[in-house]
């Protein structure tokens, strides 16, 4: 090792000295590294103890050089602590920022016209096209590229298309470096396909076109590209998969996110839920926690039951049934009432959305009819903040495009109606809300619902006093359908699972703090789950219902204490 760089490790990790590696005040220095495997770095596996791959770091840089060296004297702690310092060392030395870079390219026969602003690609095998720029397939692609001359697509870069066989392989040559990388899938001749795209081997995209009148969809990923090419393929399952055009941009290293080694999960199989369930309402009001309606059967059907969990006692009771829509609703309480907005009626892809607003008594145990919404919405979010109700985003009546309309309502008001209030700074769906300190969250989201499911890692405030939005800190990871686990805990917002690119499921721990705006994430989940509830309670948290991905919609309940 080069006496440089041993200086700079020892200018870097000296101040580190008698730290606790894990802790929330390491985030003077970034935790994910460009070979970290984790969900925050945008890789397609979601590692439950994040660690870096040492095969992919020089040997001299390993924890037990750098411990010979004498660049510090490290706590008597096992690998976690090394992997953590493999990490602090990827980041700067092994990951820089690719040279300025960007491209457009439509996949086209060579006969149609290019699209303006774009590069054609008519199939050719990968060499210099004479446009500044080297790309194209490993072995000739020019006989499956099309022009569809369909009024099916939306513009000219959708009407052309190239189709993908499983081993199909597309590439350009880019500088090494990060990158965001958007695809955009689909042909106009083929409905019902199941598009697949695979990024340096990730997979970007997962498009499975379930409406008839539906032939195009999109993926979206960050991710560091090493050996000066990069490679898009065909993912394992696709049918009818094909690819219209695609942009590729350099990019920064994502930001360093603070960990903290300070949750401990256990499953307990004694707290049962009542039924199977996903993607119900939860609300809580004082210890008792309220689950609506949902998805039972694995989506197959739904269920208007409303069962409350008494965190006091572990005890489950029944609520009077919901006489509304069954999932997709806002749902929020004043400490009395529970307020259902909008939603869907029906399993899995039903496209029976509504408007309707309901109100329940928890006192009388009795549901009745409030003022409708404005608009359907499926999937939208709920707040109530000193009187008044707030619903933001949502997806419009076709259940697939995202909406970024407010609106406000007075329930004190003896005339009570929806208000126009300020529209979210960027359209979305199954939006992760909380109300803390006087401010309502938007947290997360997705736009394409039921077809491309792309995910958002914005995080808006909005402010009733001056009625604007105000970005605030990104999430690390983009991500929705988590909107019954937003939990508020020590003057902090703490998210639990939920569904990431691509359709994959998480098992992410992270908490926003106001304060500093900045996040944290803690020790993951013992399962990867979407769709659920829970609540923290005595210090412990519990996570109830949900999705579990390939093990179906469990019972049982995971708990977590703090170590």
């Amino acid at each position: 090792m080069s006496d440089h760089l041993k200086a700079r490790l020892f200018a870097r990790l000296e101040p580190l000295e008698q730290r606790r590696l894990l802790s929330s005040d390491i985030q003077i220095v970034p935790l994910h590294g460009a070979y970290c495997h984790c969900v925050g770095c945008a890789a397609p596996t979601d590692r439950q103890n994040d660690t870096a791959d040492l095969g992919l770091v020089p040997a001299s840089l390993q924890a037990s050089a750098i411990i010979k060296l004498g660049v510090f004297n490290p706590p008597p702690v096992t690998g976690p602590v090394y992997a953590t310092v493999i990490q602090l060392l990827t980041r700067e030395d092994f990951s820089p920022a690719a040279p300025a870079f960007s491209a457009k390219i439509d996949f086209k026969p060579a006969s149609a016209s290019t699209f303006s602003g774009y590069l054609a690609d008519t199939g050719r095998t990968y060499g210099d096209r004479g446009n500044g720029k080297t790309y194209g397939w490993k072995s000739d692609n020019s006989s499956s590229h099309f022009d569809r001359n369909s009024s099916k697509s939306p513009d000219q870069r959708y009407d052309t298309t190239a189709l993908m066989s499983s081993s199909d392989v597309w590439e350009m040559k880019v500088p090494s470096g990060w990158y965001d990388v958007d695809v955009y899938v689909g042909d106009a001749n083929k409905g019902g396909a199941d598009l697949r795209i695979n990024v340096e081997g990730k997979l970007t995209a997962w498009v499975q076109l379930h409406y008839p009148e539906k032939r195009f969809g999109e993926g979206h990923i960050k991710l560091y590209v090493g050996d000066g090419k990069l490679s898009v393929s065909t993912g394992p399952g696709a049918k009818n998969n094909s690819i219209a055009f695609l942009h590729a941009t350099s990019t920064s290293a994502p930001p360093g996110v603070a960990k903290a080694d300070d949750l401990r999960w256990s499953t307990s199989s004694s707290i049962t839920s009542p039924i199977k369930r996903v993607e119900s309402g939860v609300v809580r009001i004082g210890d008792k926690m309220y689950f609506i309606g949902g998805y039972t059967n694995g989506y197959n059907s739904v269920s208007n039951r409303v069962d409350i969990f008494d965190l006091k006692t572990n005890k489950w009771s029944r609520g009077a049934n919901l006489p509304g829509a069954q999932t997709h609703a806002g749902a929020a309480t004043d400490g009395r009432y529970i307020y259902w907005a909008g939603g869907q009626y029906g399993s899995l892809y039903s496209r029976k959305g509504t408007n309707e607003v309901w109100r329940f008594d928890t006192k009388y145990n009795k549901w009745q009819r409030y003022e409708n919404l404005p608009e359907v919405r499926f999937g939208g979010g709920l707040a109530y903040q000193e009187g008044k109700l707030y619903f933001f985003g949502g997806a419009l009546s076709d259940r697939n495009t995202a909406s970024a309309k407010a609106w406000k309502l007075d329930t004190k008001s003896s005339n009570p109606h929806w208000d126009r209030i300020a529209d979210m700074p960027r359209a979305a769906d199954h939006i992760g809300h909380a109300e803390l300190d006087g401010l309502i969250y938007a947290i997360g989201g997705e736009h394409d619902h039921g077809n491309s499911y792309v995910q958002h890692n914005d995080v808006f405030a909005y402010n009733p006093e001056n009625e604007t939005w105000a970005r605030k800190a990104n999430m690390p990871t983009a991500s929705s359908h988590f909107e019954g686990n937003v939990v508020e805990y020590d003057n902090k917002l703490w998210l639990f699972g939920g569904q990431v690119d691509a359709q994959r499921l998480t098992s992410q721990v992270r908490s926003y703090d106001p304060e500093t705006n900045k996040w944290t994430l803690h020790n993951s989940m013992s399962e990867q789950r979407k769709g659920g509830g829970g609540w923290f309670y005595n210090n412990k948290f519990y996570y109830l219902t949900g999705d579990a991905w390939g093990k179906g919609q469990p019972t049982n309940v995971l708990i977590a204490s703090f170590k």
